[in-house]
């Protein structure tokens, strides 16, 4: 905020409700950041609570910077962050959460921070930033392996018609275009694509031999 970057521009995800003072609250709320505590993130899963605040922000913004906030775990789970508290997230939760932030086409960079490595226990909280990190990265090459195949399928197209892929239009064959977007999709949407095109190309093969 004291670098004009406007409230709105701003998710704060996993807040508990009493590691923060009222007037940090007071100061969120006049600038208009949303607020998301760790009970709401529960209650609606991480995942999808990551993805629907990124793809606000990607609404508002060309670029998202993440601030991946070790001390939004458990203190159990990260005695090296002055910060954490007891009742917070479960590592299981940062890692997919960072997988997400790598997936998001929006996402141009990630800071891990809030880890003092003289407080830590056996190296559990610099191992689970360790993770998170990995956790980011491997969302991100899903992300750039994606668009590489992209590329590939696009040079090799003989007859090309314009499709979506992440987010931007490539010009691919009727076969190409096909594996393409069925990569793209998640994984159930990906089955009941692929069951129905296996199923009308059976029924053309069908519909052929009977007319023969």
């Amino acid at each position: 905020l004291q670098d004009g970057l406007p409230g709105n521009h701003i998710v704060q995800v996993g807040i508990q409700s009493f590691a923060n003072s009222q007037s940090y609250a007071k100061v969120a709320q006049q600038a208009g950041i949303e607020v998301i505590p760790v009970d709401r993130v529960r209650a609606v899963g991480i995942q999808k609570t990551i993805s629907e605040a990124l793809d606000r922000l990607a609404r508002v913004a060309g670029k998202i910077y993440v601030d991946l906030d070790i001390d939004v775990l458990d203190r159990i789970f990260a005695p090296a962050a002055p910060g954490s508290r007891r009742g917070g997230l479960q590592p299981s939760e940062l890692f997919l959460a960072a997988r997400c932030c790598g997936e998001h086409p929006k996402v141009a960079a990630i800071d891990i921070v809030e880890v003092d490595p003289e407080k830590d226990i056996a190296n559990v909280t610099a191992l689970t930033a360790a993770a998170c990190f990995l956790s980011f990265a491997a969302g991100y090459r899903v992300r750039v392996i994606t668009d590489a195949i992209a590329y590939h399928l696009q040079a090799a197209a003989r007859h090309r018609r314009a499709v979506s892929v992440g987010r931007r239009a490539r010009m691919l064959d009727r076969r190409n275009g096909l594996l393409t977007l069925l990569g793209n999709l998640p994984f159930r949407p990906m089955i009941m694509a692929a069951a129905g095109n296996v199923l009308v190309s059976l029924l053309r093969v069908t519909f052929f031999l009977l007319a023969k």
